[in-house]
């Protein structure tokens, strides 16, 4: 974490307006630059979870021969590009600019996917894995999307929470529909 004098300097307007204005004693504002630097770390570790998204999708979509699961990853992608447009915006809110992090979560999910596809597995055992690595996704980001929210409110930061939500709520609807059409297909193929 960086000293305080350094975390004050990047975390923007709320803490300046904490420190100058409010006058908040030194151990509630060390908390506040603690939950802002939260917030603010997981917001740039989400918008390259879903900048790297909005590449895999499409891969996705194009190992699939099932139109179901095509359209469905295709349709998730056009969300994922709202959900930077989203994140975009409460960078603006926060006056803040992305800083350059690497979301290991989404990064170690493509290289498992690369990694099994060196295998030459069949089609239907490729989509199967897809179906999976999607579904992976989609909870790790309702997990991260839950985390900003909590972040969110406990900052006041009003207006980025109903950006947050309808990205949970899209990543919701996502898992969802991953989950039943993987389902559909097992049970199809155990037939």
């Amino acid at each position: 974490m960086l000293p305080l004098h350094q975390t004050r300097a990047t975390c923007g307007p709320i803490i300046d307006y904490l420190w100058e204005k409010v006058k908040y004693p030194f151990l509630v504002f060390c908390r506040l630059v603690t939950c802002h630097f939260f917030c603010i770390y997981n917001l740039c570790s989400m918008y390259d979870a879903e900048q790297k998204l909005t590449q895999v999708l499409p891969e996705l979509a194009r190992e699939s021969q099932h139109p179901q699961v095509r359209d469905a990853l295709l349709q998730h992608e056009q969300e994922t590009r709202q959900h930077v447009r989203n994140l975009e915006q409460c960078f603006q809110i926060l006056n803040q600019q992305p800083m350059a992090l690497e979301n290991y979560a989404v990064a170690g999910l493509k290289q498992h996917h690369d990694t099994f596809l060196q295998q030459q597995p069949q089609l239907s055992a490729l989509m199967m894995f897809d179906l999976g690595a999607g579904c992976q996704s989609e909870y790790l980001e309702m997990a991260a999307y839950n985390g900003l929210i909590e972040a969110a409110n406990s900052l006041g930061l009003q207006q980025c929470i109903p950006l947050f939500q309808q990205n949970l709520q899209q990543e919701e609807a996502a898992a969802k529909k991953l989950s039943m059409l993987a389902h559909q297909l097992s049970q199809q193929a155990a037939l």
